[in-house]
């Protein structure tokens, strides 16, 4: 099914779909960039959820989350703001 044709499904089925479809692709977007930042620093997920490089679920984790450390082009925007 097209991108078109599910659209016009979901608008047929639910009126307001269009004026949630901002929002669920701005959550789709973040569940990307979650995924993309967590794999590169070695985090694995399965159907229990995220696990450390050392095994530890995210629940017991007690760390710094990966998505949550600057990179040195954030870290340079910052600097470059004040």
């Amino acid at each position: 099914m097209s991108d078109a044709a599910w659209n016009l499904m979901m608008a047929d089925k639910y009126p307001n779909w269009y004026d949630h479809l901002p929002k669920v692709h701005q959550a789709m977007e973040e569940w990307d960039r979650l995924y993309e930042i967590r794999t590169k620093a070695g985090w694995e997920l399965d159907e229990e959820g995220w696990y450390t490089p050392d095994g530890i679920p995210e629940y017991d984790y007690e760390g710094i989350l990966p998505e949550d450390v600057l990179t040195d082009e954030e870290k340079k925007k910052l600097e470059d703001n004040q």
